[in-house]
């Protein structure tokens, strides 16, 4: 589908309305009775879903697993390489950037980011696994970028100060070249446009 070149205030409206509708679906459980429903309003505005793509290149990634959501589902050491993978499609729950019957690899550039986003409790026996490219092909990716990590600020070790104005450079320039992106846009289509990147960050990090 092609963006229009604007959208009236009522077409604007409307769309803003169904965001509000996806953050309060957003608060509960996707479940059988309300994921038709969430997809069909998500598939409505998706269309308005500008996005800054940018690549890079790897030669490894690293996925981490939590031991126990193994079956059988013990705490226990893993013992065959296959208890590593993503599942197959037939047994892919929903999940993050997949719907139930879509495996998808879950990994990060960094063994730490791995470990904030699984986030195993206290006693968990976790598995850590190094995936190498057989070539070094750019990876294509789609950053989510618009919120800047201030919700906890930093504290200076040393001194127990608070480190105050703390921006992720990355995360800025990505904004930036969003913004530059969308600065020719006509004003409800910019605003509306603003409001899917917002509520796309805003809702992806949640479990």
């Amino acid at each position: 589908m092609i963006i229009p070149s604007e959208i009236s205030d009522y077409e604007l409206f409307l769309n803003k309305k169904h965001i509000l509708i996806l953050k309060e679906l957003s608060k509960r459980e996707i479940t059988e009775e309300n994921v038709q429903f969430t997809i069909s309003l998500l598939d409505h505005f998706f269309i308005y879903f500008v996005y800054c793509k940018d690549e890079c290149s790897l030669d490894k990634i690293f996925r981490l697993t939590i031991n126990k959501n193994i079956p059988p589902n013990t705490n226990e050491r893993l013992k065959f390489i296959k208890n590593l993978k993503y599942p197959p499609d037939n047994k892919a729950k929903m999940g993050r950037c997949n719907l139930r019957g879509q495996s998808i690899l879950y990994a990060s550039l960094m063994s730490m980011t791995s470990l904030d986003e699984m986030k195993p409790k206290a006693g968990d026996l976790i598995t850590e696994s190094v995936w190498k490219a057989k070539s070094l092909k750019p990876l294509v990716y789609i950053p989510i970028f618009s919120n800047q990590p201030t919700n906890e600020p930093m504290i200076n070790i040393e001194t127990g100060e608070t480190i105050p104005y703390l921006t992720n450079i990355r995360t800025y320039e990505m904004n930036e070249k969003f913004q530059q992106q969308i600065s020719h846009y006509a004003k409800n289509l910019k605003e509306l446009c603003l409001s899917v990147i917002q509520f796309i960050t805003d809702t992806f990090p949640k479990e």
